[in-house]
Formats: C-alpha cells, sequence, structure tokens
C-alpha cells in the first residue's frame, strides 16, 4: 500500500501528524484484511529526529511496536526518588545521569547481545 507524505507547514505539530499517518495506515490494512487477529503487531522503524515516546502515548490502542535510533550524544536520567535528608521542598527530578556518549555513567543493562556481521564487524545491542 502506498504511504503517505504530508508537507508540514509552520505550527503544525509533526508527531500529531505522524501519529495520524500511522492510524490511517493502519486502519486500511486492517479494512483490507491484512491484519487479521493474532497476526504480530505492526513494526515502524523511526529516525532519530521523531519523538517516539509521545508516539507511543498517541498509539497506545493500536498494535504497534515503534524502534527509533537514538542520537549518540542523548543523555538520558533516572528517576528523582525521594529527597535526601529533611531537606524541605520539593524532590529532586532527575536522578541519576546516563549519557550515551560516556560509558562511565552506564549502569550494568538488563540486556545484552552482541552479534558478529557479515556487513558490519559487531552489533552490540543494550539495555538499560
Amino acid at each position: 500500500m502506498p504511504v503517505d507524505v504530508r508537507r508540514l507547514l509552520p505550527g503544525v505539530d509533526a508527531t500529531q501528524v505522524t501519529a495520524a499517518q500511522i492510524r490511517e495506515f493502519i486502519q486500511r490494512l486492517m479494512a483490507a484484511g491484512e491484519h487479521p487477529p493474532g497476526d504480530p503487531e505492526f513494526l515502524f522503524n523511526m529516525d532519530a529526529c521523531y519523538d517516539v515516546a509521545r508516539l507511543a502515548l498517541l498509539l497506545a490502542e493500536l498494535p504497534v511496536i515503534l524502534i527509533a535510533r537514538v542520537r549518540s550524544n542523548r543523555v538520558f536520567y533516572a528517576p528523582g526518588g525521594a529527597r535526601s535528608g529533611s531537606s524541605k521542598g520539593r524532590p529532586p527530578r532527575h536522578g541519576a545521569k546516563l549519557s550515551l556518549k560516556d560509558p562511565a555513567t552506564h549502569p550494568a543493562p538488563t540486556y545484552a547481545s552482541e552479534h558478529d556481521l557479515d556487513r558490519y564487524v559487531c552489533v552490540l545491542v543494550q539495555a538499560f
């Protein structure tokens, strides 16, 4: 099936438009009988410019798996947790920092898989 291409005007929410395109695409496939009950989820592979976390929320009711490349300079933070000591005020917003460029900030991965491929020397996938 052809996939839509839309030019976005200034001020238009690109994530909303992307969610609508994915939703319409899946609905067209389902209406054509191309996704019967019990089939695996649709897999969408996206570039780093997409807000995949927000797309996942907008498409939560659909059978989709969203995968996105993450920029190498991206920084993540663990949840802030409770305040320490007897300080007053709101709890910390951020916890430990994880910088993809700095392996010293990486916790032990909860999942890791390493594969030697013909086209590339080695691919290492880690999930924290």
